[in-house]
């Protein structure tokens, strides 16, 4: 017997493990014994490691689904076309918890007077000018643009408001 007929779907498949990973890193965001800026920080964690996984491993995936006419992953018994649907089920219960975390904690940050998160809509013209040169000259450079297939769009991503923002401190506290 071949060693791979011995873990044949008795495996899960690493891309779903790996968001369950990410849903724990999520999970720390709310442990009310985790400083407030730490917590936001497993946020960001979280989401560095969500652009990764599209980046490297949906694209890949797509790839195995094409090439091999959608055949069985043998680890863990799915097809390609199963693992993308339960991948992108599985992310947006993920998306979901990370945005409702985020927005706990930009609430919570406020009202300590702690710091305040600006969405740019928010930004008068001055502040908006800044963020725009910030992002183009410190982020912009890194970003990477991949194409998806349609099924695999990241809307959820597009509708949100509060992908960027600053921090700001209120002049008293200066």
């Amino acid at each position: 017997m071949e060693n791979n007929q011995i873990y044949e779907s008795k495996c899960d498949n690493r891309d779903l493990s790996w968001l369950l990973f990410n849903r724990r890193v999520i999970e720390l965001a709310n442990e009310t014994t985790t400083p407030l800026l730490d917590r936001l920080n497993f946020l960001a964690i979280a989401a560095n490691n969500l652009d990764e996984f599209y980046s490297v491993r949906i694209p890949s995936l797509q790839s195995q689904l094409e090439l091999t006419n959608d055949e069985i992953e043998k680890k863990s018994g799915l097809r390609y076309s199963k693992i993308l649907k339960k991948l992108r089920h599985r992310n947006a219960k993920n998306f979901k918890l990370q945005y409702q975390y985020y927005r706990q904690l930009r609430d919570r940050l406020h009202d300590d007077q702690l710091c305040e998160l600006t969405s740019y809509a928010a930004l008068d013209p001055h502040s908006r000018a800044r963020a725009d040169q910030i992002f183009d000259q410190r982020i912009l450079p890194f970003l990477s643009f991949t194409t998806y297939v349609d099924n695999y769009s990241l809307s959820y991503l597009k509708k949100q408001t509060d992908g960027f923002s600053r921090f700001t401190q209120n002049q008293n506290q200066a």
